[in-house]
This record gives C-alpha cells, structure tokens and sequence, in this order.
C-alpha cells in the first residue's frame, strides 16, 4: 500500500492542477448556492435583534426556523440548491473522466486529452453511477433484515442493551456497504477508460470483481484515504469553533481561509486517491496478464523438431 501511496504522489506532483480544477468546480458551485442564501436571509433579518445576536455567533435554533418558514427558501433557494448538487454531481463525473484518463497515461497534464477524455466517457460514467446506485440500494436495503435477525437471536430484549449495539453494527455494515460500493465504482470508471469499453454493465461487474479478487489491496488503500479525509474533518471542527463565535472582519476570514483550506486539502485526498486506485489497477492488471502468459505458455503444445 505504501508503494502504491508514493506513485501516486509523483504522478499528482505531474498534475498539480487537476486539483485546482476540482477545487475551483466545488467553491464556484458552493458560491453559487450560498450568495443567493445570503441575500435573502439579509432581507428576511432586516434590521432585527436576531441579526445582531446572529453577529455573535451561530444559532442552529434559528437557522432550522428559517429554512422551515422562509417564504422564500423552497420557491427560490430550494431549487437553486437542487440544480447545484446535479451540476455537481455532473461536473465530478466529468473532471473524473479526464483524470483517470490522465493517470492512466502516466503523463503530465494535456488539456486537450482532459476534455476530451471528460466528453467521451461523460455518459458512460453516468451509466456506471447509475448501476452504483442500484447496488447501493440493494445492499442497504439488505441491511434491515439485520433488525429481524437481531429480534430472532435475541428476543424482545427488553433491558435494550443488546438492541444499542446491534444499531452500530448495522451502522457499522451501512459504511461499509457504501466504501464498497464507491471503490467498485472507481475501479469501474478506470476499467471503462483503461479498456475504451462502451458496454457500462461488463466494466461495473468488472469492478465488483476486481474489487473483491484484490480486496487486501483495495480496501488498506479506501481507508488509509478515508481516515485521512475524516482528520481534516475533525481537525476543521474543531479549529473553527474557535473561531466562528468571533465577531470582526478578521474573524470572518481566518474562518472563510479554514473552509477553503479544507476544501483543498480535501479535493487534494480525493485526486490523490484516483491516482493510488489507478496505480494498484495498472499492477494487479499487469501481473494478472503476467500469470495468463505463463500459463499460455505451460499449455502450449510443445512439437518436436522433423528429422
């Protein structure tokens, strides 16, 4: 894993700016979405106490009082909001496209490949998120028989102490369910790209196959990622309380400087993981072929030279 972690390295230091592009796409988006917001609590505070206790810090109360009653929120923002997590959602399929593309060639940035790798494969990485959301589903919906398996073990339960645990263990079997079903889907995306297959549900069962055929590799690989992402988190929630209860210009751009920061450090962890997956897709692959041409070879029939 530590292999694969370093390649990938020197392949991002190749293309730095694959993760400004997918930094620039999440803060142009978010500010999309977020001015709008910002407009109109404005007009919905006026010049009211609530707009100068809101100066002093965040009120949660508040803030769910406004999104239930704003008159303006689901006609308006609502909407807004909506059209911004599909662009986005597009606009990641896209970007992913031309960066597995990238990696796969294991050259520095073209703009031309990008973009028109992004174009090809846009509507067949649709196709594969679509196939993901249905495994999806399915595995999770397998995850409430867990409450019937748990009441036939163990009964009624009435002190509840086993049913406590029993809820974490299907929370437990709910996150993995969902980091299986995103590995399977990259490892799909790099196989669509990597074989220019057009026939999305042979690279989807590919990517099942793959996945589980590897699963000591690609599963260390997800969670070293993971737990990196999940450290930025905590490191941000708990630097930015500090700091969000704070009133002045100054207060308001560390805390606007913490968000961006976490933002990148967070688009940096997923590139970096695309460029890990396709590293340990180009050696399992490698070596996969390496095995079939040994046994082709141990097969073929040996003919003994004429006399």
């Amino acid at each position: 894993m530590i292999e694969f972690i370093k390649e990938a390295g020197v392949l991002m230091s190749k293309n730095k700016r694959l993760v400004w592009f997918h930094f620039a796409a999440g803060l142009v988006l978010s500010l999309i979405a977020v001015i709008p917001l910002r407009s109109l609590l404005n007009t919905y505070l006026g010049s009211s106490l609530m707009r100068a206790r809101l100066e002093s810090g965040i009120d949660i109360d508040f803030l769910a009082e406004f999104l239930l009653h704003s008159e303006g929120f689901v006609p308006m923002i609502f909407p807004l909001v909506l059209t911004t997590v599909i662009l986005y959602f597009a606009v990641n399929l896209l970007f992913s496209a031309g960066t597995f593309g990238l990696f796969l060639q294991e050259e520095s940035y073209d703009s031309a490949y990008f973009w028109g790798t992004g174009g090809r494969y846009f509507w067949r990485f649709f196709r594969l998120a679509m196939w993901s959301l249905a495994l999806l589903a399915i595995l999770l919906g397998l995850t409430f028989l867990l409450n019937t398996l748990g009441k036939s073990i163990f009964g009624d339960d009435p002190e509840r102490n086993i049913t406590y645990y029993w809820m974490w263990l299907r929370v437990a079997a709910r996150l993995l369910i969902i980091g299986f079903v995103y590995m399977v889907f990259d490892y799909a995306r790099i196989i669509t790209v990597y074989n220019e297959e057009k026939r999305t549900y042979r690279t989807f069962f590919a990517g099942i196959y793959f996945v589980l055929r590897n699963f000591l590799r690609t599963a260390p690989l997800a969670i070293f990622y993971a737990l990196c992402a999940g450290l930025i988190f905590v490191l941000y929630f708990t630097i930015s309380p500090l700091v969000a209860y704070k009133t002045g210009f100054f207060a308001f751009l560390i805390l606007f400087l913490l968000q961006q920061a976490a933002m990148f450090a967070r688009m940096l962890i997923k590139v970096s993981l695309f460029a890990g997956e396709t590293k340990l897709f180009r050696f399992c692959n490698e070596r996969s072929l390496q095995k079939q041409y040994a046994n082709d070879l141990e097969l073929r029939p040996v003919t003994p030279p004429s006399l």
